[in-house]
């Protein structure tokens, strides 16, 4: 986990000194780095769509509304399994 922290600081510090370059070398490209930046800029949480968001709480509203429903769910699901090497044949 460390190592990926820091592999991802070491690429922003690259990239942020690359544009810093191209600012001061080729100042003329600078519009067009902000334009492919804002293409490719992965979108922060106020600017995620709220449909996804909404089904999944309404989801979640239902098992906390009815346990049980959660609780059935999971118990088919493992009534479905084996588990010889356990020496279970159903759990």
């Amino acid at each position: 986990m460390v190592r990926l922290l820091f592999t991802m600081f070491m690429w922003v510090t690259v990239a942020r000194w690359l544009y810093a370059e191209v600012e001061l070398s080729a100042p003329f490209l600078v519009p067009a780095v902000d334009s492919l930046l804002e293409v490719v800029q992965i979108p922060t949480h106020d600017q995620w769509p709220e449909e996804p968001l909404h089904a999944a709480l309404s989801e979640a509203r239902v098992y906390l509304d009815n346990p049980e429903a959660l609780y059935s769910s999971v118990e088919r699901r493992l009534a479905q399994r084996s588990y010889p090497e356990y020496g279970f044949d159903r759990f």
